[in-house]
């Protein structure tokens, strides 16, 4: 018995942060990162479908509202079974409208949630299938869902090869946001064959120098020609911090996802203070932060 006399569900979920493409990987790669969101959800029987939503971190004063709430709202697209009352506490460690996997973690969650209060007997790769096509592209959803590094491979269905490496990225975050509905808007329909033919080769590059941590296959691996020269120029001072960050030591270093965050794979933590130092120089309002990768992705529980 719970809240208000009623029966009630509680259950916590967290899920990584993600960085998807890592330069050539475009819609294929991504990776899950040990920073987490987490979510607490608190539902009792009943009709009244009354709602309260708590955030603390990244959407305080913002996601309060259900109508802004993604989570909420694929809550409730998935959910079949009517509900009393019910709590969500998003705990958010995630930056929002960075290109770090912040909605694919929302969605992950809202999709979890409504399964289990459904009643539903469910896998986690039909969690990572159904959010992949909500946000049309899996290379967020999948690292997240399953942890680690994920290949993914999209046909008439999705397939996925997952493999676990230790590396440690540094991840730039401007303080602008670049939504992914535009960032994705501004890619062209259309790709010269030698840029294809030229991803493709780098692309192979990147997940030989992943699997064998040969550094200079993942620097290698990290150039593209697809979407990043586009998403550059809407992000300040993005081409002369990524040129920053190689001449620092980096082995790898893009657009996160859509963007506007960088990726930087590094050995040596001190390049963070070196672009800090950059970063005042130049007047940019950003915050950086070193993450590994996550063994971990989505793991859930009742409480």
């Amino acid at each position: 018995r719970g809240l208000k006399g009623y029966e009630i569900m509680r259950i916590k979920i967290k899920s990584p942060m993600t960085v998807a493409n890592l330069g050539s990987g475009f819609d294929s790669i991504g990776v899950a990162l040990n920073i987490y969101n987490e979510t607490e959800f608190r539902i009792t029987e009943g009709k009244k479908g009354k709602v309260m939503i708590e955030v603390s971190g990244y959407g305080k004063g913002e996601l309060e509202d259900k109508k802004k709430n993604l989570l909420f709202k694929i809550f409730k697209k998935y959910v079949k079974r009517n509900f009393g009352y019910i709590e969500i506490k998003q705990k958010n460690l995630i930056p929002l409208r960075k290109g770090l996997g912040s909605s694919a973690t929302a969605i992950i969650h809202g999709i979890i949630g409504a399964f289990l209060w459904n009643g539903k007997n469910f896998s986690m790769k039909e969690v990572a299938i159904e959010g992949a096509k909500i946000e049309g592209h899996p290379d967020n959803v999948f690292p997240s869902v399953f942890g680690g590094i994920s290949i993914i491979i999209k046909d008439k269905g999705i397939e996925f090869i997952k493999f676990l490496k230790d590396y440690k990225l540094l991840i730039i975050a401007p303080e602008e946001e670049l939504r992914t509905e535009f960032a994705r808007r501004i890619l062209p329909k259309k790709i010269p064959l030698n840029d294809a033919i030229f991803n493709i080769q780098r692309f192979g590059s990147l997940v030989y120098g992943l699997l064998t941590s040969e550094k200079n296959f993942i620097k290698i691996g990290t150039e593209d020609r697809i979407h990043e020269r586009y998403r550059i120029k809407f992000i300040p001072g993005g081409k002369d911090i990524i040129k920053k960050l190689f001449e620092l030591g980096s082995f790898g270093a893009g657009i996160s996802g859509s963007g506007p965050s960088i990726f930087s794979f590094i050995d040596d933590e001190r390049i963070k203070e070196e672009i800090e130092r950059f970063l005042r120089e130049k007047k940019l309002e950003v915050k950086t932060f070193i993450a590994k990768i996550s063994k971990k992705g989505t793991e859930w529980r009742r409480l």
